[in-house]
Parts: structure tokens; C-alpha cells; sequence
């Protein structure tokens, strides 16, 4: 035992004098410290993998929003928080590259290892103008391609056709519901949403022929779903076969839909929507295709990798946010009357005794809504933004030294719950910033304590959103006009309100995701009375750092069709 017990002792004293030697020293520009170990050779890593969140809080318990190193083996990994370092890498675009696609490519969609190597090598950058020391074809620029095309058709007349589309499809599947007047009770609400929302979301992306050709690809889609967290740590496939089988299957039916897709799409074929057909769906799929075909080693198999990658990114996040936005509204207490009434108000005239159809400019801009969406994803989104050093050294506020090569990763969670910047109430009206508060990203020009910051500035100017302001917090406030009402704001908070990135890098995919998520809650709400049978869940802290967390076990429900009056 003493064997044991002592080189794990002087390791965790050695690194901690390290750790402590590293904080007093008063160079201008120095290394973060190293969090702490006993292990050695493994460093940080056994702590960091078998429970992420609860590591991640200690750290930002004991060094705030210093950053901090993590030794995890293979690669170092430096811990960035707080507002001001979080807006420092923001505005760094060109010397901290984005490597989350390479990772994800690498360890969750399948790709061929052979390829991984062509998606390291692209060092270009996503603008226009590629990088100065990038050498890469502008054919195999697949980074700034990717993200062009998802810019491009995600957003302006695209996305219009693209959540009428999905408004459409989901109301079909919500009508085929077997569900009466009567109450019934099921065992999980989560898989309730996820299973209907999710094939009316891949429909109206891809076109009707994926899941119409295999029957079974939304079932492993799921299987796959539950293991993405342990294949993202690296757990190989002997300790999960089931989840890899489900990845291998959904791969599979992705190039059988490919190579069907291939054979039928005629594009002189006369439709009625220039936006979407039912072999490849919207443009922005066949735009996919078409600059992935120009990349000579991207084969079937990389192809299908791809569309599982962007399936994945598409619905992962939005399905669990909508759960959890559905969940937070029928749970606190006369929160429900004014949604209902909020929703109703959205609904198209023609649709109110039909299956709902919903004005979706309308349905996207109401502010009480805006801000419950706000609000549920500061609450669950618990993702990893992780960026690399490079090409050089890169100088965090021009005072910790991240090595070239070093990878950068900025928790949403730790920032959603800084208690030094979010708004949390008044000491007669607390609202914990752990807690549910529907209103929190709404500005009351009548009431100086609102708004989401803490020194929230009250202004008369059009909204910023996280991509577009500054990220200064205001240090006054401002006498607003009298005449002005309340609105959803995000100002100033694009180094706390993190749930689709930062900076430049942003989730292209972000637009969609707000209309995926608000339409298809308008739609259960208006189409059903849900009740939990028993108390809100909790998250499930183990996917921790890949996105919107799901809820912890089965949720049982009753449900009913809604009557219409």
C-alpha cells in the first residue's frame, strides 16, 4: 500500500507547487498553471474523463477564471473562462483555428483514418480569403466550405422554405398521433419529442427518401446518439458494441439514400418549390454534395460520415432543447396561460381549427418566447468551444502564453452559471442563476433591475445579438424613455451566452435551430395537454461538454389532444 500511496502523494505535492509557483510568478507573459495530480504519466486525464462536469467545477471553484492547464496525456488542454478572456479569443480569429470538426470526424461519424489527415491539413481558415501560410487547394478548403454552404442556405429565403417545410411535415406526424380526447399515460416525454421531431426535421433537410428506404435509421440514430459522449473520450468499440453497430448501420442507410438519391434526381425534373425536392430535400444538402464531389479523396464512405456529422449537429442539440423548453413552460406556475396565449396569437387564421400552422416571423419574435428560449439553452447547453493555437504562440490578453499547438477549450456551462455576470434578481425577487427564470432576457425599461447582465444597459437601439456586439458590459445604466416596452435583448453577453460559439465561428446552423425548436414547441403546445407525472428531471451531467444536455432517466407523462375551441 505505502508503494502505492507514495508516488501519488509527491505527485500531487510536486504539481501542486508547480500549479502554485506558476500564480505568483509576476512575469508579463506566462504559462497557465497546471491543475494538480496524483497519477502520474495519466495526468489529469482519469479525473477529467470519468466525470468531466464535476472536474470542470471544481477547477472554476478553486482558480476562478484563471486559465488553466490540463495535462490529459496525449494533449494539453487549457481551461479558458470568464467574460473578458472569453472575448479576448473572440477577437483573435486568425490565431486560434477551430479543430472541433477534426475531432468530431475523427472519434464520432466514422470517418475513414486515412482521411483525417486532409481534414488537419486544411490550415485555410473559413473566410473567403484564405489564411497567408495555407497552401490548400481552394477545391479542398472543406472547412470554409462547409461553413459558406451552411451560411448560405441556412439563412434568408432557404431558411423560410426550410421551417415552412418542417412546420408542415411535423404537423402531418402530430395529426397520425394515436392519441385521443382522452388522457393516456406514457413512459418518456423525451422520447416522445425526440422520435417525432426528429424525422420531421431529417425530412425536410434531406428529402423523404432517407428514412423511407430504412425504416429503422431514427432508432439507431438514437442508439448512436446515447454513445457519442463515451466515443468522444475515446472508449473503443469492444466496451460499446451496441452504440457502434447503430453508427454503422446509420452510415449505411445514409449511402443507400445517397445512392438511390443519385440514381432518381433529375435536375430538370419540374417542381413546385425551388427550395426543395424529395430526393436530396433543400439546396443546401445538394450544394453539400456537390463541393464534397470535387474533393478527390472524399469517397462514399466519407460522404456518408459527412451527412451524419451535419444529421448530428442538426438535430442533437435542438431535439433536447425543445424537451426542455416544453418541460420548463408546463412546469412553473402561471408561466403556461400567457405561452398559450402567446403561441395562439402566432397561429395562421386558416390553421386554428386544422392542424396548427404558424406565422413564423411572428412566432420567432415574440420576446417572452425569445427569452424562454434564452433562458433554456443558458440552462442546459453544456458544450466544449475549442479552438488551437496557430500558427504560433498565441498571448491571452497578452498575459498567459498558450503554446502553438495548444487546444483552447471555453465551457458554455462554467459561463452560463458565472454568478459574477448574469442578473439574478433582487433581494425581495431572487432568481439563483441555477433557476429557471422565463424573463431573465428581457429588458423592462420601466424596471432598472432587468435585462440578463447584472449592469444591464436599458437602450432604445435595436438589439445586439452575441455575433454582433462588442461584448463590453455596460458600467452605468441609462434613464430609458418612458414610452419604450419591454424586449428580448442578448446585448452585451457574447462572452457569456454561449450555446451556439463565438466569434466568427459561431453555429452557422443557429437560425434553423431557433425555428426548429420554437415551432415545434408551439406545435405540441397547441396540439396537446401535457402533464409530468412527477418532478422535472434532472440533466443527464454525463454528456457534459457535447451540447444541450438530455434529461436523466424516463419521464413519464399523460397526454390528450387539445380540444380546439
Amino acid at each position: 500500500m505505502v508503494v502505492i500511496t507514495v508516488p501519488l502523494v509527491a505527485t500531487y505535492i510536486y504539481t501542486l507547487y508547480q500549479a502554485s509557483r506558476s500564480l505568483n510568478n509576476v512575469n508579463k507573459r506566462k504559462e497557465p498553471p497546471t491543475v494538480p495530480y496524483a497519477i502520474p504519466l495519466l495526468g489529469n486525464a482519469v479525473a477529467f474523463v470519468r466525470d468531466t462536469a464535476a472536474f470542470t467545477a471544481r477547477v472554476r471553484k478553486r482558480y476562478g477564471h484563471t486559465p488553466v492547464r490540463l495535462d490529459l496525456v496525449v494533449q494539453d488542454m487549457y481551461l479558458v473562462a470568464g467574460t473578458e478572456n472569453i472575448l479576448d479569443c473572440w477577437k483573435s480569429p486568425r490565431s486560434l483555428i477551430s479543430k472541433s470538426a477534426v475531432i468530431a470526424m475523427d472519434k464520432l461519424f466514422g470517418t475513414p483514418k486515412h482521411l483525417i489527415p486532409f481534414y488537419e491539413a486544411d490550415d485555410s481558415g473559413i473566410n473567403h480569403r484564405p489564411d497567408l501560410w495555407s497552401s490548400v487547394r481552394l477545391e479542398d478548403r472543406i472547412h470554409y466550405l462547409t461553413h459558406k454552404t451552411s451560411a448560405d442556405f441556412l439563412a434568408g429565403p432557404g431558411l423560410k422554405t426550410l421551417g415552412n417545410r418542417f412546420m408542415e411535415i411535423l404537423g402531418q406526424r402530430i395529426a397520425e398521433i394515436g392519441t385521443g380526447y382522452e388522457w393516456q399515460t406514457r413512459p418518456c416525454l423525451y422520447a416522445f419529442v425526440q422520435k417525432e421531431v426528429f424525422s420531421a426535421a431529417v425530412e425536410a433537410m434531406c428529402g423523404s427518401y432517407l428514412i423511407y428506404l430504412n425504416e429503422d435509421f431514427p432508432q439507431n440514430f438514437f442508439v448512436f446518439d446515447r454513445g457519442v459522449r463515451h466515443m468522444l473520450k475515446g472508449f473503443p468499440r469492444w466496451t460499446m458494441p451496441k452504440e457502434y453497430r447503430a453508427r454503422d448501420r446509420c452510415l449505411e442507410c445514409i449511402k443507400e439514400w445517397h445512392a438511390y438519391a443519385d440514381q432518381h434526381f433529375d435536375p430538370k425534373s419540374p417542381r413546385d418549390d425551388e427550395f426543395w425536392e424529395p430526393y436530396f430535400g433543400t439546396e443546401f444538402i445538394k450544394a453539400r454534395k456537390d463541393y464534397l464531389a470535387k474533393m478527390k479523396v472524399i469517397d462514399a464512405n466519407a460522404r456518408a460520415s459527412e451527412d451524419l456529422g451535419m444529421i448530428w449537429a442538426l438535430n442533437a442539440n435542438s431535439i433536447p432543447a425543445t424537451f426542455w423548453f416544453l418541460v420548463f413552460t408546463i412546469s412553473t406556475p402561471n408561466l403556461f396561460p400567457t405561452v398559450f396565449e402567446e403561441t395562439r396569437s402566432a397561429l395562421q387564421p386558416a390553421s386554428i381549427l386544422e392542424n396548427p400552422r404558424f406565422d413564423i416571423s411572428k412566432l420567432t419574435s415574440s420576446s417572452l418566447l425569445q427569452s424562454i428560449y434564452a433562458e433554456t439553452l443558458r440552462l442546459r447547453v453544456a458544450n466544449f468551444i475549442v479552438r488551437c493555437a496557430h500558427p504560433k504562440d498565441f498571448y491571452l490578453r497578452d498575459k498567459w502564453i498558450i503554446p502553438k499547438g495548444g487546444l483552447i477549450s471555453i465551457s458554455s456551462y462554467t459561463a452560463h452559471m458565472d454568478n459574477e455576470t448574469w442578473n439574478t434578481g433582487t433581494k425581495s425577487q431572487p432568481h439563483l442563476v441555477e433557476d429557471f427564470w422565463p424573463e431573465r432576457f428581457i429588458i423592462n425599461p420601466k424596471d432598472p433591475t432587468s435585462g440578463p447582465l447584472k449592469v444591464s444597459p436599458l437602450l432604445s437601439t435595436p438589439q445586439a445579438t452575441p455575433s454582433d456586439s462588442d461584448g463590453k458590459i455596460s458600467e452605468s445604466r441609462t434613464d430609458p424613455p418612458l414610452n419604450e416596452t419591454p424586449r428580448f435583448s442578448l446585448d452585451n453577453t457574447a462572452g457569456t451566452w454561449l450555446p451556439f460559439g463565438g466569434g466568427n465561428r459561431m453555429c452557422p446552423g443557429r437560425h434553423f435551430a431557433k425555428q426548429e425548436i420554437l415551432i415545434s414547441f408551439a406545435m405540441l403546445l397547441q396540439s396537446f395537454e401535457i402533464e409530468l407525472l412527477g418532478n422535472i428531471p434532472e440533466p443527464d451531467m454525463s454528456g457534459f461538454g457535447m451540447g444541450t444536455l438530455p434529461p436523466k432517466g424516463e419521464v413519464p407523462f399523460r397526454i390528450k389532444r387539445r380540444e380546439r375551441d
